[in-house]
Parts: structure tokens; sequence; C-alpha cells
């Protein structure tokens, strides 16, 4: 049977060398969610590359997943890589080529003219517009978004050479990546080495050593520009008469410069920079000895080690006060980690019994170090912190933890057509209290496969059937280290010697969040072309590891407690078919559809939680989605005066609601906040089609999303409705309109100059993320191996593939696959000047010899 994963990737910024956002099965807890633990080629972590992957396995139900501990407390994506196969030496080489550019969806910024006649609205008079806006200004069309967006460039290129002549077995590959981002600067860039070897010493022992080392620059950009980019106006030009960036500050006069930031990000991003450079290296071991035909024991092995430094260099030449200096703030990091994992097995048959069993011991460790500094007064063309003239700050990291485990399984089949298991895991971890750090998390599951019973023979039409259930119990320990400690600050001095300031308030009973989950599923398969997999799930979190807000008298703002309970329950339906066979022509579609509810339960000794900066934030409730947005309420405008409304809620002096009323005060529905609608989707897949016929084959992915709603915090800058004269403005979607008159049904209300309150945080700004998006289209034609014969090829291949070539969707942003992670400014489900994903297209070729 195919494996039925369903999970939602997110792309949270289009910026290159930035990862997608993973999460199965909803999110797993408030403030300590984690991605699905990776796990390479039966090693706990380590590191990949896409073109060195053979397959990609999803585990989620508790049976599978609680084998891996708290680790796997989101899931867990096991990647296996490709290995020697051939008894020949087998020599790959593969290039890929192509272009991108920003996807710009429904979202179009104002061009000159229009913004001109647009602000002409604004102004109390026609004398203080004309005054404050030149005619000339009216044929001013500087396009900001096409100066900061260009096309990209991407290169890929690897070489592998592998084979399997006998006992000694290898792969060895090299992969070097480039990608130019689409905003100027932004660019990624990867090599990445692989070996796997795998020896066969005796019929009994056995080794694998991998070893994966990953050297990698990414050229980013400083917040502002992207910012900028959106916000200019039109009839300010970056470059000068000679076509040089322009040098502007404060001292620039109005009348030369209109946007309200006295900045030219242009000329910023010509001298300074914001650069990471990293270099990593796993390397993994696993040895096995087989002692017999039904018992054996291994050890798998990784260390990994990750160094990095992130320098931040603001030029002088790009100051308001070039005598002020440069500034460089650079970091330094070295992280590395190890585990070891030790099992004994047992697998034997008893006549029609079937008895396999596992016990094992896991221990692992970590460490990260880092050292940071900060000057000013750099000499031009200098950026070695040792050059600085006037020392700012340093800073440094110094953190490790541990893990241990003990595990084990007992497995029972009778017939291979009942299934039994149970499994009980003990994991310790250093990040809790040494009276709390150990946790015991149980689990089963049974299966029956039904297709192989009698009273099924004969039965033309059904091919498999198999019945699943499985429960089970897993920890989540995602929390820093020392948090159950009391923590010092010791960042400033007093009197002239260093001063220590209790920073983090201790908790001794600090332990393990839990999450209990119970799984059902069918997988079926009938007229030998239709397969189909049904699974239902409840997943509840107990003990959810909270960052509670405690009053500051205290002196702390929050401290970590285990109070909160959560539910994820959900239906997961994937079906894959062969729709046609006819000769060589072949179609199989793929169909697979997530629905997931979630809902906060207890929260104990606490009311409420807040999850993102105010206003734009989710209050977590129990009896509510996690992600719910507690936003004022936008009634929309006045069609009388054309101001805008909101809804206020009156309360009693007990604080019990009396009524509801609308107001053109901002600051009387503030006071209020109500929950209306929700980050997270109401369900999501995809739809896959390949059609292949000899040697040429199209594959077409849709994926989608329905039900979540975006808060669209740009929106607040240039869709303002008057706030901010100095600020470009969006086009108006279809439907949209601004009032004009008495009597007007608009969507927006009357321009005002610096603004009626109308942009401030409510519901005006939630949008419907719902979309349907054609993700890729991939094209490819490998030549006959009769053709190939006579120059010694045995593959050559040719492919042509585009991405995210279009998306249906109502948002008026330019995408509306927004983070479900959030940060420490933003909320999850929140779209805040996002650097766009981009369509790409593709050119590859690869040859096999």
């Amino acid at each position: 049977m195919p494996n039925s994963s369903l999970i939602q990737v997110t792309a949270g910024s289009g910026a290159p060398g930035v990862p997608a956002e993973l999460r199965i099965r909803g999110i797993n807890s408030i403030n300590a969610d984690k991605p699905p633990l990776v796990v390479v080629d039966g090693v706990i972590g380590g590191n990949y590359v896409p073109a060195d992957v053979e397959n990609v396995t999803v585990l989620k139900d508790a049976a599978a997943i609680s084998l891996y501990g708290s680790r796997a407390s989101g899931g867990v994506l096991v990647i296996t890589t490709k290995k020697g196969t051939s008894s020949q030496p087998q020599f790959q080489f593969g290039a890929t080529s192509g272009i991108k550019k920003i996807t710009s969806g429904n979202f179009e910024l104002m061009s000159g003219t229009e913004l001109y006649d647009t602000q002409r609205g604004l102004y109390p008079t026609e004398l203080a517009f004309v005054k404050a806006r030149p005619e000339g200004l009216r044929e001013r069309n500087f396009d900001w978004l096409d100066e900061a967006f260009q096309n990209g460039m991407i290169q890929n290129y690897k070489f592998s050479v592998a084979a399997n002549p006998g006992k000694l077995a290898y792969y060895f590959s090299t992969e070097y990546f480039k990608e130019d981002g689409t905003f100027l600067n932004s660019s990624f860039e990867r090599l990445n080495f692989r070996s796997n070897v795998s020896y066969h010493a005796t019929d009994k022992l056995s080794f694998v050593n991998n070893i994966n080392i990953q050297l990698s620059t990414n050229e980013s950009y400083f917040y502002e520009w992207l910012y900028d980019a959106f916000l200019y106006l039109p009839w300010d030009n970056p470059y000068d008469e000679n076509g040089d960036p322009r040098f502007i500050s404060q001292s620039t006069p109005a009348n030369q410069w209109y946007s309200r930031d006295k900045r030219n990000f242009v000329h910023t991003a010509s001298n300074d920079f914001a650069r990471f450079k990293g270099a990593d290296l796993n390397w993994a071991l696993t040895v096995k000895y087989q002692f017999n035909g039904w018992l054996s024991i291994e050890t798998r092995n990784r260390i990994g080690g990750f160094v990095s430094r992130y320098d931040e260099f603001r030029s002088p030449e790009s100051r308001d006060s070039r005598a002020y200096g440069g500034e460089l703030n650079t970091t330094n990091n070295l992280n590395w980690d190890a585990i070891s994992t030790n099992i004994l097995r047992f697998d034997k048959e008893f006549g029609d019994h079937g008895v396999a069993a596992f016990a094992g011991i896991e221990g692992s460790t970590f460490s990260s170090y880092g050292l940071g500094a900060r000057g000013r007064g750099f000499p031009l063309n200098l950026t070695v912190p040792g050059t600085a003239s006037d020392p700012q700050a340093i800073s440094g990291i110094n953190v490790k933890g541990n893990a241990m485990s003990y595990f084990g399984e007992v497995g029972y089949n009778f017939q291979e057509r009942y299934f039994l298991s149970a499994s009980f895991r003990a994991d310790g971890s250093s990040l809790f209290a040494p009276n709390r750090k150990w946790g015991y998390f149980p689990a089963a599951s049974a299966a029956w496969l039904v297709s192989d019973e009698t009273f099924l023979d004969g039965n033309a039409w059904l091919d498999f059937l198999k019945l699943r259930a499985s429960y089970g119990v897993v920890g989540n320990d995602n929390i820093g280290v020392y948090e159950y400690l009391g923590g010092y600050s010791f960042l400033r001095q007093y009197n002239g010697e260093n001063a220590g300031i209790n920073d983090q308030a201790s908790n001794p009973d600090l332990t393990w969040e839990e999450t209990k989950a119970f799984n059902i599923g069918v997988d079926m398969e009938i007229f030998k072309r239709l397969s189909i997999t049904v699974d239902a799930y409840t997943k509840n979190v107990d003990g959810m590891l909270f960052q509670v807000p405690v009053p500051t008298s205290t002196g702390f703002q929050f401290i970590r407690r285990n109070v909160g309970a959560m539910t994820n329950q959900g239906i997961e339906l994937s079906l894959t078919a062969d729709v046609l066979k006819a000769g060589d022509f072949l179609w199989n579609s793929s169909f697979n559809i997530a629905f997931n509810k979630n809902e906060v339960g207890e929260l104990v000794n606490l009311d409420r939680s807040f999850k993102g900066p105010a206003p734009i934030r989710h209050i977590i409730l129990p009896g509510q989605e996690a992600y719910t947005w507690y936003l004022p309420k936008w009634i929309g405008v006045d069609p009388q005066t054309g101001a805008p409304q909101w809804e206020k809620i009156n309360y009693d002096e007990s604080g019990n609601e009396t009524g509801r009323e609308i107001t053109n005060t901002y600051g009387e529905a503030a006071l209020s906040p109500q929950a209306i609608s929700s980050a997270l989707p109401d369900f999501l897949g995809g739809w896959t089609h390949s059609l292949s016929y000899k040697g040429l084959s199209l594959n077409v992915l849709f994926s989608y999303q329905y039900g979540n709603q975006i808060y669209n915090r740009s929106r607040q800058f240039f869709d303002h409705d008057g706030t901010y004269p100095e600020y470009n403005m969006m086009q108006l979607q279809d439907g949209w309109t601004h009032w004009q008159q008495p009597g007007d049904v608009a969507t927006h209300p009357k321009l005002v100059f610096l603004g009626s309150g109308a942009n401030e945080a409510s519901s005006r700004y939630l949008e419907d993320g719902s979309y349907i998006r054609l993700r890729n289209v991939s094209l490819s034609y490998a030549l006959p191996a009769r053709l190939l014969e006579s120059v010694k090829l045995q593959g050559v291949s040719f492919t042509a593939s585009v991405d995210n070539l279009k998306t249906w969707t109502k948002y008026s942003g330019m995408d509306p696959d927004v983070t479900i992670v959030g940060g420490p400014f933003t909320a999850p489900g929140t779209s805040d000047f996002k650097y766009p994903i981009s369509k790409q297209f593709l050119l590859g070729m690869q040859v096999t010899f």
C-alpha cells in the first residue's frame, strides 16, 4: 500500500535558503510546539539534500512515533538516502538551471498618477494639496517594487557514483546549489557532500558509515529594505542624474524626497550587508551483529557539529552621520550534538505464531556555544571586528543538555493476519528538575488483515483490506535549558562591578507535556487499481508547557508552567488510482484531504493566555481554537458619513454583557476584543496527476487549504484611507470602493488626511486565506535505451518544470501562504511585509553512465 502522508507545508518566507514550515495533524502545543522529527537512514537527526533522497515515510499515529520518544511529538519524517545497487560502478551527472520571479497574486500598488489623483481628495483645500503635491509629480512613476524585486537565477549541479559489488556498497555524491533571491542582494549558496558506505564483514557482522558535509552562505537583507520597497512613493527616484544611487538623509529637503522615511535602500544595499555562513557535519555509524536467524544487536550512533557566523554591517557611507563610522554586529556559534541508540532484537516464528520484540537504551547530549560583539567606527572597506574604534557590546552563550531513554516493544502476529503490539518508553531530560526529569510513555496497537480471511476467498473486487487501531502517549520537552531554575542576567554593571539581575522565576515542579493519541484506520485496494486509506484520530495534550504571564510586581513577565490542555481531532482520506491503463500509456492520480479541529481545554489557574504581540494576537481561552483571532470587530462604513464603524460591547459592574452597539470611536471597541475567526485551516490537501507514455512523463501537483483567516498587517500601511500620506497605497481590489457621498455603500471609509482611525488593528484586516495552488508541473523525457547503447550510456533524461504557476484565492496580498509558527513580533497567521514566494522555471538534464 502507498504511504498516505498529509503534511501542512507552509512557505513562511520566499527568501532563498529559508526552509518551509512543516506540521503534521495540526499544532501540538501553544508555546512548545515543534516540527516533525527527521530520521535519516534509521538514525535520529542528521542532514540531507533532496537529490540524495530515495524515499520519505511519514509516521503519524502514536504507536509509530512513540518509539522515537519526546523528539517525535510533532510526528516523524523517515528519510532514506540513496545507496549503491549495481554490481558495477554507476556514475550520474545532473544539471538544472532556471529563473525565478515573484508571485504578485492579487496585489498591486498605485502608479504615480493614480496616487496623485487619490491624494487630491485627502487635503482640506486644493491650495494645500498643490502646495504639498506640485503638479509635476503626477507624471512621475518610479516602480519601487520592480526595482527591489527582479528575476533570480537558480543553478544546481550534482555528480554521484554508486555500486554494490558484494560485501562493500557505496554511494558518493557532491552537489552545488546556488539560488539568487528575487529581492535585491539576497542569495543562497550550498555545497553538499555525502558518503554512504555499508560493509558486510561477515554473514553476521555489518557496518553502515554515512557522512554528510554541508557548507552554506546566505546573503540576506535588512527588514526596512523590504518595508520601504512596498511603501515608498512613486514620485521619488533612488538614482541621480548620473544613474548612481542617491544618498538620502534627514537633511534631504522635503521637496526632493517625498516618502516619509529619509533613507534610500537602493543606496544602502550597495554598501551594507547581512551575511550568514555555516558549516554542518554529520557522521552516522550503525553496527549490527546477527547472532542467529532470530536474535541481533545493533548500535546506531550520530555526532553532528554546526559552526556558523552571522554579520550585520552598516557602512559609514550609508549613515546619516558619516563621521559616526560603520557599525558591525557579529555572532559566532558552535553547536554540536550526539546520540547513541542501542537495540537488542528478537524475531522468531513458531508455526502460525510470530513474535518480534526489542529492548533498547538511548542517550543523547547537545551543547551550544556562542560569542557576539558589536562595534562602531569602522574605517571604509574594513569589516573586521578588531578594527572598530568604539567597541559597544559583547555577548555570549554556553548551554548544554542531556537525555536518556529506556524503551522496548513486543509484537505478536497470528498467521500474519492478526497483529498486536505493546511498547513502553521511559524518557529522562535534563531540561527538568531532578525530581521531575523522568516521564513514562506506553503505547499499543492492533491490526487485522481482513483480506486474508477465508470468507473473502473468490472475491473479485477486493484485493487488500486492513483495519488498524493504536493508542499511545508521547512526551514533549521542547523548552529552553534551565527553565526550571531561577535565572540571573549579568549583562549590566553597578558601581563599576558586575551586577546580577534575577530575570527568570524558578519552577521546580516543571515537567513533561504529554500527548495522548488514539488512531483508527483502514487501508484497502479494490479492482487492482484503486487504493484507499482513511484515518480518524484524537490527540489530547495535557500539562502544556505554557509561558504564563505573571504580575509585574513579581519582577518577572512570564514563568514556564504545566497549565494547559488541548485537543486535535481529525479525519484523513487518501485515494490513489490508476485512472487509465492502455498499452504503454498510464495515468495515475492521487488525492488526499485532511480535516483537523483544534480546541483548547482547561487552563489550570489561568483564565486566558496570549499568543503574539498586542493588539494583533490570539487569546488562548478554554473552548476556543488555539489560534483564534481576538480583535475589535469591524462593522464597516457608515453610509451617511463615510466614517469607520466598530462594535462596542457594554458591561455592567459585575462584568456581565448588557448589550452591543455600533461606535465610530476605535478606543471604545478596543476595550472589548472579540473572537472573530481562526488562523488554522478547516481542511487541506493535495491532488497529483502522473501521465506517462514510453519515455515521456507529465506530473502535475495541486495543493489547497480552506477556512483559515490571515491578518494582513501590511494592509494597515498601504490600505490606510489617508493615515500615511507619505506612503504609497494599494490599488482597490474588485468590489472595493471608497465612500464618496451620503448613501454610498462602500467597503472603505472616506479618505481623511492623517486618517480617521480606520486603519487601527481590527477584524477589518482579517482575510480569507483559502487557496488552490498549481504547485508544480513537470515534463520529462528519457531517451530510448537503444539510442544510448552505441555511446555506452545507461540513461539520458531531460526535464522542464514550473513551480507555483498559478494560485486561485480571494486574498488581497501577494501570497496566502503565511507563517503558522509566528515569532516574537508576529502572531501565527499574520502576513507582514512577507518576502513573496516565486514562480520557478527550470530546465534539467541527467546522464547515467
